[in-house]
């Protein structure tokens, strides 16, 4: 009993934000196995929101991230707008946003994350000027939020507390997607070569957007939950959920997140023993496991993508992305010079005017907000990394980062609340 309170104990606010947070869990629980109260239950969770205080409404945005594409009402108002409004409406009314920050690890990236902020902003105002669209702001009341949050985090503790408690959030989020994507059908079907029609589960986000978050949740359980029993159950649940998307990228950054979690343990020896037991029983069983239903559709795909590349074929390996990326660059090649340089503030979707995304986050940031923007936020990600690489809390972070900033490669997710949010933790 005492690790199953352990998934449940959430031990980062006073009594009445606890209650608070349940309360909004519960809302979104029933918003997951009911159809034509959507927009009273989401009035109720903007109420809850509303009178929490601001530790327990900074977890609930955190629970949120994963639903603002199944929560607008149906006189068309986003809940993720409001969500967004209100959160940084409380952090302002009650000045805890911070200029100098009490962190030595984030007052030596001070300088760049005020000016990372401050361009996201202007960028966000021009769009809005230019073209109408939101997505620049929202961008920017996200980083607000984010760094918010870690401007109040004075030592290593409060840290590895806060991270935990964003882990432990979207877990319970993830499930509760899960759960809304079977009740409401979300499934996509897609052709596999040998199998026919095969089902991907897409949740609230999207078959691979989804993989991202059941990997972040397997890592809740493999760097926070003490219980081995529950430790390895969640594990092995989010292990089958990450393949029944059968999403290439999902499984390629699940493999780099366990790699992660064996370098975590700092035993290279026993690792490296571990790993080559591993490859010869996996080798020796092939015949058994690779027949399994949610194993045996990611190899096929894996095979077809191997034979289309040996054959010169990258753009069908790619399922298409090749091509995308290419017309995209073309355009972003024949702008003018200001725009190279400092961006459209406009979606690279609507600059081009393509029927399809980029497929690719970076290409998007790049039409943005230009060469500076793209090189300002790789930037200010290298000296983070370099300035925690020795902290407790480095490998939990590096596998949250490592989800969101590989898996850009192959999504496109900039103006994801999860994205622009969950980054610059």
């Amino acid at each position: 009993m005492k690790s199953i309170r352990e998934l449940f104990d959430f031990g980062y606010f006073t009594k009445k934000g606890l209650i608070l947070f349940y309360a909004y869990m519960a809302i979104y629980v029933l918003y997951a196995f009911t159809t034509g109260l959507e927009d009273i239950l989401l009035a109720l969770s903007i109420g809850v929101f509303i009178i929490a205080p601001l530790g327990a409404s900074f977890l609930m945005f955190v629970f949120y991230l994963l639903w603002e594409y199944e929560t607008t009402f149906s006189f068309g108002v986003t809940v993720v707008l409001i969500m967004q409004l209100l959160m940084v409406a409380k952090i302002l009314m009650m000045g805890k946003l911070q200029i100098k920050c009490i962190n030595r690890v984030q007052n030596r990236t001070n300088t760049l994350q005020t000016i990372l902020l401050i361009y996201v902003l202007v960028m966000g105002v021009a769009s809005l000027a230019l073209t109408g669209n939101m997505t620049g702001i929202g961008m920017a009341f996200k980083a607000i939020i984010t760094f918010y949050v870690i401007s109040y985090l004075k030592d290593d503790e409060s840290y590895i507390k806060v991270l935990k408690a964003i882990f432990h959030a979207l877990f319970f989020s993830t499930i509760i997607a899960t759960i809304y994507g079977f009740f409401h059908d979300t499934a996509l079907e897609r052709w596999v070569s040998g199998l026919g029609e095969v089902s991907q589960l897409y949740g609230t986000l999207g078959t691979t957007r989804m993989g991202f978050f059941y990997i972040i949740s397997m890592a809740y359980f493999l760097y926070f939950v003490e219980s081995k029993i529950i430790r390895y159950a969640g594990i092995a649940v989010f292990s089958l959920l990450t393949f029944m998307t059968v999403s290439l990228t999902a499984v390629a950054l699940y493999l780099v997140v366990i790699a992660l979690y064996f370098f975590s343990l700092g035993k290279i020896r026993k690792t490296i023993t571990y790993f080559v037991i591993g490859i010869f029983a996996l080798f020796i069983t092939f015949p058994i496991w690779s027949r399994l239903d949610v194993v045996e559709p990611i190899l096929l795909r894996a095979t077809f993508a191997t034979e289309a590349y040996e054959q010169g074929d990258a753009n069908l390996a790619l399922s298409g992305r090749e091509d995308l990326g290419t017309s995209y660059m073309k355009k972003f090649e024949n702008s003018n010079t200001f725009a190279k340089l400092f961006g459209n503030a406009d979606e690279a979707v609507s600059v081009v005017g393509a029927e399809k995304v980029a497929h690719n986050t970076y290409i998007d940031i790049l039409f943005y907000f230009g060469i500076f923007g793209l090189v300002l936020f790789a930037l200010y990600h290298f000296r983070r990394f370099t300035l925690i690489v020795k902290k407790p809390y480095f490998y939990p972070l590096l596998t949250m980062k490592a989800v969101l900033l590989l898996g850009a490669f192959t999504v496109s997710i900039m103006s994801a609340t999860y994205f622009f949010f969950l980054i610059f933790v």
